[in-house]
């Protein structure tokens, strides 16, 4: 067996660091001993790794395409060959002044002019809005003409026009607040050459691939402080400067460079820059195992099965990376420490001859990933409301008001925290029902103080979320909650983890059924957004069918899979766009009767002529180096091999009116099966059965 680690540096960090450690240190130690891959671009004490998981060491610092990463000061790009090493310089744009956002504007047009495909990483998600507005005014690209047809389609959010406005001088933004859908349609134009310029914040910095040639980026970062409650802006490390810098110049782009670019507008701050980014070296990795939180690492050792004595922790713990470069009797000090919490909240229990087990609601940390901490809120909360009736509005506040709801990212400002602008809801929605709402939200409505800024972000997060799964429409909601959707989104999607994992403890405490349905319930509304009518509609996942259009088939009675099945297609589109009417009906379709018509598309022919409901458009148009083509409305570009055999298969169809073509007539210096299967895998994303079963096989070649 082999196991294959990418961005192996994630071991030193706080939050993913500790889980990725562990699951290393089961597998070197396992029985089976599989070989391991850990790969990285920015790892530092190499030696030490490699020695405790027994593994070699190899070192290749070369890219296949040369990468110039350098500092842009008065007009004059000095950087350092990646793989050479050598020093050089480039004349690109001064503009006589130090402001640095004219600086870099002025060479994002120049380059831009030269027909390159640019990324521009900046610290915030306004920052990415703002700058690529002030691209758009002084610079004529082509319009992505495709990528808006397929945004415009897509749910209203407070930013979309705001991006079509961008798309139509060829430009984007891309950061967290835009919904999932709006960054897979900027990231899938920009590889297909329409959009060549990209204001982005870290959400592209890793694990994306994208044909640009240059990366400018600001080597700042905004990072939540604990002790302030804040965002403090910081700089990036070494590390995270080369994963950014890595973006340009990707392999199988057809570049023979790419250049990473940081703008300097003083002597010091070029110096700086140079020394501590071009001139860095990587940083020594610690282990974050010992940190704050081992016991939800020592609850997923113990019902793993790796140990069963404190005595095998220990020794597991000591097969750590923590345990190879920390003191052993720190390590001993905080696993004693951690394993009395455990005990003291009847999450482990001792057993005979020292062994100790993990409790049905420890069980519950291991499998469901929550915290230690959480499931004993979880815990709290529900033993008060099996009492009586309970409320979305308290479950989706206990929820927030967990130590992992805590961690959930949605923006407070200043200005919404000091009006009590929540809790004063709160209060007219339980106005006279104090007494009858839970312990912990009637701590919020009798009080008559400000609440701190964390407690009145959970009161916000859970008051949202409530409308969100109302189906309030997007733009009201992000215009009232001061949010937009892709953080909302995000945040539900994170909320309907916690209350998935309060359903198993609920379980555990024999919480009457209803109450465990309910939870149920609330748990995909979260993720999709909708009233419990629509939930039907929203599992069947259809790409393209959001929560406005769900709420808008519920209001003209398609409210069910059945309703989907019987309407005509022509009505259906009365009520969202077309080609998601075409998705939903496909997706509606009786599981046997779907398999039958996909086994179909195979070998199922009308009047000699194979049948296939999916509409191919070739336009001839380049796109890059691809031929751009419709399917269903989707434009895409294929190879030009690919090109070849659709047009073959177009000209059979139009002169016998079959479409039929004999694999011995197919001109092409490749084997007939890679070259369908190449076509099939390049259109069968935009198919209508998602399996690009349009070629048929009569097995007779």
């Amino acid at each position: 067996a082999l196991v294959i680690i990418d961005e192996f540096q994630e071991i030193g960090d706080p939050h993913r660091g500790p889980g990725l450690e562990i699951t290393l240190t089961k597998i070197s130690t396992s029985s089976y001993r599989p070989q391991i891959l850990g790969l990285s671009a920015v790892l530092g004490n190499t030696e030490t790794l490699a020695r405790w998981l027994k593994t070699d060491f190899l070192f290749h610092d070369k890219r296949p395409v040369e990468l110039y990463e350098g500092v842009l000061y008065k007009g004059i790009f000095h950087y350092k060959t990646y793989n050479s090493y050598e020093k050089r310089q480039e004349s690109l744009v001064s503009v006589g002044t130090d402001d640095l956002s004219k600086l870099l504007l002025a060479n994002v047009i120049h380059l831009a002019n030269q027909g390159e495909q640019i990324l521009v990483f900046l610290p915030s998600k306004r920052e990415t809005m703002v700058f690529a507005k002030k691209i758009t005014e002084k610079l004529t690209l082509p319009e992505a003409t495709d990528a808006i047809r397929e945004l415009s389609i897509l749910e209203d959010t407070s930013l979309k026009n705001g991006l079509i406005q961008c798309l139509r001088s060829g430009v984007a933004f891309h950061h967290a607040d835009l919904s999932r859908e709006e960054r897979d349609v900027v990231e899938r134009y920009t590889r297909k050459r329409e959009i060549k310029v990209i204001c982005c914040t870290t959400t592209l910095a890793l694990g994306v691939n994208l044909p640009a040639s240059t990366v400018f980026l600001d080597p700042h970062k905004w990072e939540y402080d604990e002790q302030t409650d804040s965002l403090i802006l910081s700089p990036m490390s070494w590390a995270e400067y080369e994963n950014i810098s890595g973006r340009a110049g990707r392999l199988g782009y057809d570049m023979d460079f790419g250049r990473s670019i940081i703008v300097a507008t003083s002597d010091y701050e070029f110096q700086m820059l140079w020394q501590n980014y071009i001139e860095g070296e990587e940083e020594v990795l610690t282990s974050k195992l010992n940190n704050k939180g081992l016991e939800n690492h020592l609850i997923t050792i113990l019902a793993s099965g790796e140990a069963k004595t404190r005595e095998e922790i220990e020794d597991f713990l000591f097969n750590t990376y923590m345990g190879v470069t920390e003191e052993k009797e720190a390590i001993r000090e905080n696993l004693d420490k951690s394993l009395r919490f455990l005990l003291k909240h009847r999450l482990i229990e001792q057993g005979h001859e020292e062994e100790i087990r993990v409790s049905a609601l420890g069980s519950v940390v291991a499998t469901k990933g929550i915290s230690c901490l959480t499931a004993i809120q979880l815990a709290w909360f529900l033993r008060d409301a099996r009492e009586g009736a309970v409320s979305d509005l308290e479950i989706l506040h206990a929820a927030a008001s967990t130590d992992d709801g805590r961690r959930i990212y949605i923006q407070m400002a200043k200005s919404e925290h000091v009006s009590g602008k929540y809790e004063k809801i709160v209060r007219e929605i339980f106005s006279g029902q104090e007494d009858y709402i839970g312990t912990l939200l009637s701590k919020v409505v009798k009080s008559q103080f400000l609440l701190t800024k964390s407690n009145a972000k959970n009161l916000k997060l859970a008051l949202l979320l409530e409308r969100w799964i109302q189906g309030k429409d997007t733009p009201t909601l992000e215009r009232d909650f001061e949010s937009y959707y892709g953080t909302i989104a995000s945040a539900a999607e994170s909320m309907s983890w916690i209350v998935d994992a309060a359903i198993a403890v609920a379980q555990v405490m024999r919480v009457p059924n209803p109450l465990q349905k309910r939870l149920a319930t609330l748990s995909d509304r979260l993720l999709f957004g909708v009233e419990e009518r629509g939930l039907e509609l929203a599992r069947l996942r259809v790409r393209g069918l959001g929560r406005a259009g769900i709420k808008r088939l519920i209001f003209e009675g398609f409210d069910t899979v059945k309703a989907i099945q019987e309407a005509p297609l022509p009505l259906l589109a009365r009520v969202i766009p077309e080609q998601i009417a075409i998705n939903l009906k496909q997706a509606a379709e009786p599981k046997g009767k779907k398999e039958g018509k996909e086994r179909g598309d195979e070998s199922k022919t009308v009047n000699g002529a194979f049948a296939c409901q999916d509409q191919i458009e070739i336009t001839g148009r380049p796109l890059g180096k691809r031929t751009k083509i419709f399917i269903n409305g989707y434009a895409l570009g294929i190879t030009n091999r690919s090109l070849e055999l659709l047009l073959q298969f177009a000209v059979a169809l139009k002169l016998d009116g079959t479409g039929w073509v004999h694999k011995e007539d197919i001109s092409l210096n490749l084997a007939v099966t890679q070259i369908v299967s190449r076509l099939r895998s390049e259109i069968r994303d935009h198919t209508i059965n998602k399996k690009g079963n349009i070629i048929e096989n009569d097995g007779a070649g």
